[in-house]
């Protein structure tokens, strides 16, 4: 009846409202994917970068204990004094403390990589989440369709055959089986 075209359009109208939903969603978690491996690939190449500065700085570690050695042997000739050794002696300390600075950032580093890529495999069991429940969605929408199709096309028979005389009921009139809709 008159009421079956207003409720047809709202389901249509949602309907199309969640179609748009999950392309949004389909759209949403491509760029968040796309965002995520950018950060993954600048972390690694930041981490391959500190590799390269961590064995820069091993590298200085040799020749600053190598030299602290070399100022040891000459301080036991008399040759350097104890304050010599003792400033080589820190020097190599401090490149030990950077190269111990350098390992922390690098293993802070590697964590953080563990992490986006964990929440790189999370995003499409999210999405798919998503898109799971706009699909029930969908089908609840299909089915309240049908219903109210169904609704609209109910067949009444007479018990007998005749021609109708008179139409006892109104359109959208709510009616029990007991009550007669026409006479005969």
């Amino acid at each position: 009846g008159d009421t079956q075209a207003p409720v047809q359009d709202t389901l249509a109208s949602r309907e199309s409202i969640l179609r748009s939903a999950a392309r949004q969603r389909s759209s949403l978690e491509r760029n968040q994917l796309a965002a995520v491996d950018a950060q993954i690939d600048e972390m690694q190449r930041e981490f391959a970068s500190m590799k390269a500065e961590a064995d820069l700085q091993r590298q200085r570690l040799v020749l600053a204990e190598q030299a602290l050695a070399q100022y040891e042997s000459l301080r036991g000739d008399n040759f350097v004094s104890a304050a010599q050794v003792r400033a080589k002696a820190e020097d190599v300390l401090n490149v030990k403390a950077q190269l111990q600075g350098i390992e922390r950032q690098r293993a802070a580093r590697t964590r953080e990589i563990a992490a986006l890529q964990a929440q790189r495999r999370e995003l499409p069991l999210r999405a798919e989440a998503a898109q799971g429940e706009i699909n029930r969605d969908l089908a609840a929408l299909a089915q309240q369709s049908a219903e109210s199709e169904a609704r609209q096309r109910i067949v009444v028979r007479a018990p007998q055959d005749g021609v109708v005389s008179g139409v006892l009921a109104e359109p959208g009139q709510t009616v029990t089986p007991a009550v007669a809709l026409a006479s005969l």
